[in-house]
């Protein structure tokens, strides 16, 4: 029976048997288990754990230092059953004793990455839950220097790591056709590497096999605004015909006749009313109707400044808004109407990239002028899939 347990990995966690026993070490006392852990093969000098540890103190009190804490440990983690002690020091060094059985996340993840062999999705999957967080997550010593940058330095060696495990595992299931399970890797992985095309590429396929298109392409819409408002830069061309294609793909799915599964692009049939006198009358009710009948996760996936424009001529906007994010659309008590028109034209090209949108006008006759010019304007454009028609 494993006696000691060790986790270095997110909040340090010492157990010897059912009991906690990292509050009876000093903060100097797990960094120098931890440096010995790091350097488990050949062990550390005292004079190099000196100058991690205590190179502030002059020499013979960071000696003292030095034998206070392994003696502090000695007594805290006590000889195993065949009196081996944790920690073996000499007069020049020290390491820890690999005859000395313990578990440690740290000595699993070096023991599964030297592995040669094909790791499953479950040994993976289990290697995944030894990440609970940074190496030595929130330990800071006061004056050592240069052991806070070794630290901060293995911490990223970590996140590395952790990054390529995700990709593996992603993998996998990849190849394993599990698309749902490879997204929610995928979507980690993303928001650790945010501008990764590779990642968001993968993820749109997994999207794709799954047949959501209207998901992928709320994906590769987030990805792009986020290019574009934090580097100013757009996707490659690569991803770029991926998203073309996938504005040609179907929307729904049917069943054919002979009962293998087909797609089509989904049609939206809008009929709005008019109303004299009352500006942007009719537009605000062509967009209370497309919230209602479209895909609500694809919609508010729209960019929120335009979103609380929109708010302005139809609350039905921010109400959808903070029911799916959980988070308020800005109400406007004042916007130009450029500002308007502009974020209604905007919001129904995005919304005709998924959709077939038709839309009939009643009583045309009796249109505001402001959603008139709007209209008049999307004709003009000439978009394909886009028709406005009086009724």
């Amino acid at each position: 029976m494993t006696e000691l347990k060790i986790n270095l990995m997110g909040r340090v966690e010492f157990k010897y048997g059912e009991k906690n026993i990292e509050h009876k070490l000093s903060n100097k006392g797990i960094a120098l288990i931890s440096l010995l852990m790091l350097h488990m093969k050949n062990g550390v000098s005292r004079e190099r754990l000196i100058s991690y540890l205590w190179a502030d103190s002059d020499e013979e009190a960071a000696k003292y230092n030095l034998r206070y804490n392994l003696w502090n440990i000695k007594k805290v983690i006590p000889a195993d059953e065949k009196g081996q002690d944790f920690i073996l020091a000499n007069k020049d060094y020290c390491r820890l004793n690999q005859n000395y059985f313990f578990e440690s996340d740290i000595l699993q993840l070096m023991s599964f990455e030297n592995q040669e062999t094909e790791r499953s999705i479950e040994e993976l999957g289990h290697c995944k839950q030894l990440f609970r967080g940074d190496f030595l997550e929130g330990v800071y010593l006061k004056n050592c220097d240069e052991f806070n940058e070794k630290i901060i330095l293995e911490r990223i060696v970590y996140q590395n790591k952790y990054v390529k495990l995700l990709k593996a595992i992603a993998e996998k299931y990849e190849t394993g056709s599990q698309f749902e399970e490879c997204i929610q890797i995928l979507s980690e992985l993303a928001g650790m590497e945010p501008y990764n095309e590779g990642i968001i590429q993968s993820k749109l396929n997994a999207y794709i096999q799954l047949g959501q298109w209207s998901d992928a392409i709320a994906c590769y819409k987030k990805f792009e605004a986020s290019l574009r408002s934090d580097l100013n830069v757009s996707p490659s061309q690569k991803l770029k015909l991926v998203y073309s294609k996938l504005l040609g793909k179907p929307q729904i799915s049917t069943k054919k006749a002979s009962g293998s599964s087909g797609f089509k692009r989904q049609k939206l049939d809008i009929e709005v009313q008019c109303a004299e006198n009352i500006d942007y009358f009719c537009i605000a009710d062509l967009i209370r109707k497309i919230i209602l009948r479209g895909d609500r996760k694809y919609i508010f996936q729209f960019n929120k400044c335009y979103l609380e424009d929109l708010n302005f001529i139809q609350l039905e906007v921010g109400i959808g808004y903070e029911r799916l994010h959980g988070e308020k659309c800005s109400l406007r008590t004042w916007l130009p109407d450029v500002r308007i028109a502009d974020a209604c034209i905007r919001f129904i090209l995005y919304v005709n990239d998924i959709y077939d949108l038709h839309v009939s006008l009643k009583n045309a006759d009796k249109i505001d002028q402001a959603s008139s010019q709007i209209i008049q304007y999307l004709k003009r454009l000439k978009i394909a899939d886009l028709l406005i028609q009086e009724s």
